[in-house]
């Protein structure tokens, strides 16, 4: 909505009907880690334990996401001749975007990062002793360079910061260095917890 007020501005109905499209990742996850905190506010859990676990099963969900991505059509990729590229059927956004053509299938990759990411994630919680809120920073760092690149071959983007950059790029930066901040905070701050495997 804050991304492509001019569309809703006329009809402010069209903001509440998300059958029409609109959700974003970055949305989504700014609300739920609101809904977290409060959440833990209200139990007395200690809010960075809460969102090491929260991390993996983040990656997991946009993990399904991006394939919902590709059998949607939304999200898709440049144009390629790459062995794997995919041709979507007539009358989808990505056939009215470039006819005829291949397309990387971004959706796919982005996936596939997020359910390798998500193991890595899940393994670190088994095995390591870290202290809390290391993982969260491994996630934040790890999506945000992931995704400024997976960006360079998304072929749906009409509008670009400074003729350059996606307005997820935009966002990428603040991401990484966000997880930097809360990396450097964890090692300086808390006791380290020992997550056994039961």
């Amino acid at each position: 909505m804050v991304e492509f007020w001019e569309q809703y501005r006329g009809n402010l109905l069209e903001i509440v009907r998300i059958d029409h499209g609109g959700l974003v990742f970055y949305g989504g996850f700014i609300c739920t880690t609101a809904t977290l905190l409060i959440y833990c506010r209200m139990k007395k859990l200690v809010v960075l334990n809460v969102l090491d676990i929260f991390a993996p099963a983040l990656a997991i969900g946009h993990a399904f996401g991006r394939l919902g991505c590709f059998l949607n059509g939304c999200c898709y990729g440049k144009p390629s001749d790459i062995f794997c590229a995919v041709r979507f059927p007539e009358g989808s956004a990505p056939a009215a975007a470039f006819p005829g053509k291949s397309l990387h299938p971004v959706q796919l990759y982005e996936a596939a990062f997020n359910i390798v990411l998500a193991a890595a994630l899940l393994l670190l919680l088994r095995k390591a002793k870290f202290k809390p809120g290391v993982i969260l920073s491994i996630y934040l760092i790890s999506y945000g360079i992931a995704r400024f690149f997976f960006e360079l071959v998304r072929g749906d983007h009409k509008d670009f910061a400074f003729n350059l950059l996606t307005p997820s790029q935009t966002i990428c930066p603040i991401v990484v260095l966000s997880g930097i901040a809360l990396l450097f905070y964890s090692k300086n701050r808390g006791t380290a917890i020992a997550r056994k495997a039961k």
